[in-house]
């Protein structure tokens, strides 16, 4: 009720354009006292709700638009103090940080967790931490790796929305019921990857596995031969919905606009946005577009990979999520633009996948119209790339 109140007010624009400069502003207030970019957002939207309630949100400032009776002048007057109210000044940025220094605290101290981490040229290792009950020293175990069964104990601090080890801090991102994710910096600044500390040993074994599965799966996957074959494939027709090649586990059902792979147990996106949709790997660092719709006019997606593919509805399907390295390269083929020749929507562009080359690269695969071939590299997470989601049958 709170919400249609604002929809049906007058000059619903205005309001909507003041919400989303004082938005941006607040993330850049909150970068610049180095929240991550999922925490900025999330204490922005809570601070700035807090301010339209006390503000008069659910009655009395819709009805003060609406009295202005499309006065642009009244209109202005109106939003003023309400904007000058949204914007997180000096004192409560203070304040949000350090209610973000005591999740830390409550989230670390006191805790036994483990982190795992398998990155190309990286050694991979799982490791076993302690945190006093001060928050002030960290104990750690090697499980798996070179290290294993060695024991160090070394200093910590947790201040100023981060915890600081040594010569490195890391700032905050987000928790899930299975574990914390925090961003990894050196002194001076520069990224250092990306740690995520479970809270259950099995947990982050099974993630430690899963990320040398698909490590060794990558070390073997190879670029398909750039000679497409001189002869197409025989198509049958199993019906009138689905199309299948001889000699192919893919089948491709043209009502639902998917693809499934028998073999692998994988379902693939194959609407007319698997060869369009386009956007960086992560989230921009500064700035904020908001968009009501999916996809914006020049064909690149409002959101990053990562969330469209969460947030794609297809075949009556919810749970897509963005194909790792490994999964992306079974669609690789010698013919029909470098893929496999049940999909229909295809482009000659790079795909993203959500292998890590390393925190500021991830794997795309590059599928070529022109060659009928495809291969693999490291590209930039901010560079903008096709999106094609997966599920799991």
């Amino acid at each position: 009720n709170d919400v249609n109140a604002v929809r049906e007010m007058n000059n619903v624009d205005d309001f909507y354009e003041v919400l989303l400069r004082d938005f941006e502003s607040n993330l850049n207030t909150l970068g610049d006292n180095d929240f991550s970019s999922p925490r900025a957002v999330s204490a922005n939207i809570k601070e700035m709700a807090d301010e339209l309630l006390a503000n008069g949100i659910t009655n009395t400032l819709p009805q003060s638009i609406n009295d202005c009776n499309g006065s642009q002048t009244c209109v202005d007057n109106v939003l003023a103090p309400v904007s000058e109210e949204l914007l997180i000044d000096e004192n409560e940025s203070v304040t949000i940080s350090n209610d973000e220094t005591d999740k830390i605290k409550s989230l670390l101290v006191g805790k036994i967790l483990y982190v795992t981490a398998y990155q190309q040229n990286i050694e991979d290792y799982l490791d076993k931490i302690v945190i006093n009950s001060e928050g002030t020293s960290i104990t750690g175990t090697t499980l798996e790796g070179s290290q294993k069964g060695e024991v160090e104990t070394y200093t910590m601090s947790i201040e100023n929305n981060r915890f600081i080890t040594g010569d490195e801090y890391h700032i905050f991102v987000r928790e899930s019921n299975d574990y914390i994710v925090f961003n990894d910096f050196n002194s001076d600044g520069t990224a250092n990857g990306q740690s995520r500390l479970y809270f259950d040993e099995t947990k982050a074994r099974e993630y430690y596995e899963s990320l040398k599965e698909d490590e060794s799966s990558l070390a073997t996957a190879v670029a398909v031969p750039e000679e497409a074959p001189t002869a197409s494939p025989d198509t049958n027709v199993s019906d009138e919905n689905s199309t299948t090649v001889e000699n192919s586990s893919f089948t491709r059902d043209d009502e639902k606009e998917v693809v499934t792979d028998s073999d692998k147990g994988l379902m693939w996106q194959d609407d007319s946005e698997a060869s369009s949709a386009r956007n960086t790997w992560r989230e921009q660092e500064a700035g904020l577009t908001v968009i009501t719709s999916p996809m914006s006019s020049n064909g690149e997606s409002s959101v990053t990979a990562f969330i469209y593919c969460s947030d794609l509805v297809l075949a009556e399907y919810t749970d897509w999520r963005l194909p790792s390295l490994a999964e992306l390269t079974t669609l690789s083929s010698g013919e029909n633009n470098g893929i496999q020749p049940n999909f229909q929507n295809v482009s000659s562009e790079a795909y993203w996948t959500s292998t890590e080359e390393n925190e500021n690269t991830a794997h795309i695969i590059d599928f070529d119209v022109e060659n009928a071939s495809s291969a693999s590299y490291a590209a930039n997470k901010d560079e903008i790339h096709h999106i094609r989601c997966v599920r799991t049958q």
